[in-house]
């Protein structure tokens, strides 16, 4: 304070390298927990791709299902009359 700067005095090259190495330890530590996180998640995401493509196929197939039903429904519709004006002379052709 009397215009002399002051200085701060720096731990022993010692001390110094052994906070280093502990923060490096620690550092170390969170990374191994880390590695173990990010596999358990890589097994999740495999095990979500394996049912999200089950559920796909499940879904490919009742999508043709419908397609299949809805088809049909339409062709009943459209060709029931038609089938009524044939009958009878689909009937003739067939009695002997």
């Amino acid at each position: 304070m009397n215009g002399v700067p002051t200085m701060q005095t720096q731990p022993p090259p010692d001390d110094f390298e052994n906070q280093v190495l502990t923060e490096l330890r620690n550092i170390n530590n969170r990374l191994s927990t880390l590695g173990a996180k990010v596999d358990k998640l890589e097994g999740d995401v495999k095990d979500l791709k394996v049912e999200l493509n089950a559920y796909q196929k499940g879904l490919d197939g009742m999508v043709r299902m419908a397609t299949t039903i809805i088809i049909t429904a339409g062709a009943a519709v459209i060709f029931a009359p038609l089938i009524k004006e044939i009958a009878p002379a689909i009937a003739s052709l067939i009695k002997p």
